[in-house]
């Protein structure tokens, strides 16, 4: 990941706002999925925890 940052600024590679809102995305998938993973070992008592995070997580969908 970080060689591909370098080739970016070396190239001067542009992004549309798009392409930033399609990453974020990536991002806060990502993120959502390693703090829900450990909670469904538990499915019963995380119910709760794991349907506010799908509810909040579809906001990148369209």
């Amino acid at each position: 990941m970080k060689e591909v940052g370098r080739r970016v600024l070396h190239y001067g590679v542009s992004f549309t706002p798009e392409m930033l809102g399609m990453a974020d995305c990536a991002v806060r998938a990502t993120i959502a999925i390693r703090d829900g993973i450990p909670l469904l070992e538990s499915i019963g008592s995380n119910a709760g925890r794991l349907t506010a995070m799908h509810s909040s997580g579809s906001g990148c969908l369209s």
